[in-house]
């Protein structure tokens, strides 16, 4: 199947961080029942984090040039092939800096 979505997600981050940042993104399917664990990835954040704190300003997740990021190995612990692919934009940015441009969430 195929779905689109364009969520906002907000989050305060502490820098400099203790551990190294990661992101972990999880699919699942909504069905009448459980909801089933499709394709999941972890993805370290700290080469973003470490260029935004040195910064102080908005930093974007690049690649190949482009403001958008092809999450394209996700895997199940129990599948051994790819089970899904996911196209993610991803900023950081000072909390004074979003609080100039507040923007609705969800």
């Amino acid at each position: 199947g195929f779905g689109s979505f364009n969520w906002r997600m907000i989050w305060d981050v502490y820098m400099p961080c203790k551990m190294p940042p990661r992101l972990k993104i999880q699919l699942f399917d909504k069905d009448i029942g459980a909801d089933d664990s499709i394709c999941e990835c972890v993805f370290s954040l700290k080469q973003l984090y470490t260029v935004g704190f040195i910064k102080k300003d908005t930093v974007t997740l690049y690649e190949d040039k482009h403001d958008k990021v092809w999450l394209d190995n996700l895997r199940h612990p129990n599948f051994a092939d790819n089970q899904g692919e996911m196209l993610i934009s991803l900023q950081m940015m000072p909390k004074e800096v979003a609080n100039e441009f507040p923007a609705g969430k969800g």
